[in-house]
């Protein structure tokens, strides 16, 4: 994130505003103020960056928590991803092995929460 550096992501940390990977979308420019060392301006900044991320595409949200591989043009949602089976991907020419890491991927308890969360966020293709 652009403006969003190591040390301030270690500070939401260590104010305990951020604990999981998503926690951070949630924050308000009230909490992020609250957090020492990051005064009203830098938060309201803070939480305008975060609000963009909402915006990313899916292929970037994809790209950014891990999949496998190139994202398949067909992929522009996650209920696309989870509906598909081995097969299915198959008939879109991709290989078995491909197929099988997406659907290990997609599949996972982890990424299904993952995802869960970003679509109450309000992101785009969850």
């Amino acid at each position: 994130f652009s403006g969003v550096g190591t040390a301030t992501w270690q500070a939401l940390i260590d104010a305990g505003k951020v604990r999981h990977l998503l926690d951070w979308l949630a924050l308000t420019p009230e909490q992020l103020a609250s957090v020492p060392g990051i005064g009203a301006g830098r938060a309201e900044a803070i939480a305008h960056t975060f609000a963009s991320a909402r915006q990313h595409s899916f292929a970037r949200w994809l790209h950014a928590l891990g999949l496998p591989g190139r994202i398949p043009p067909e992929a522009n949602n996650w209920q696309v991803l989870q509906s598909r089976s081995l097969a299915d991907w198959q008939a879109t020419g991709m290989s078995a092995s491909r197929a099988r890491r997406l659907l290990a991927f997609v599949h996972q308890p982890d990424m299904q929460a993952l995802a869960v969360q970003l679509h109450g966020a309000g992101v785009q293709g969850f």
